[in-house]
């Protein structure tokens, strides 16, 4: 997006955020043009590490999300927001992978043949 200094993705599942900071003194945390609070009905708060006030205080963050549910809709948007925190301070590096704040490679598994689900089996009666 022009005007915006700091941009990055974030997955978790099948949630993809585009998320974008921009320096500014209000401090707006917009998620699809929607306040996130509205977005997220009150009930989930964006976890932004230690840094969650240096980052409202000084930046606006604008994230556009697709796929996936809420939460983990959320948790694209903080592995975004995390990381182009690293894009303005790469010491921070080391501190959010230890942590895993970066990436969470964790999928559905698939659906296999005879199974009910991935590994649920169908109950064996022997008569």
């Amino acid at each position: 997006m022009i005007g915006f200094k700091y941009s990055s993705i974030g997955k978790k599942k099948t949630s993809v955020a585009r998320v974008y900071l921009k320096k500014d003194k209000r401090g707006k945390i917009l998620v699809n043009n929607i306040p996130y609070y509205k977005y997220f009905n009150d009930k989930k708060n964006i976890n932004i590490y230690k840094w969650k006030k240096y980052i409202a205080i000084n930046f606006n963050i604008i994230a556009f999300v697709k796929g996936g549910g809420k939460n983990s809709q959320l948790k694209a948007i903080e592995f975004g927001i995390n990381k182009s925190i690293l894009e303005f301070n790469p010491k921070l590096i080391k501190i959010f992978k230890k942590k895993k704040l970066l990436k969470d490679l964790r999928k559905v598994e698939r659906k296999k043949i005879g199974f009910v689900k991935s590994r649920k089996k169908k109950q064996f009666s022997k008569r």
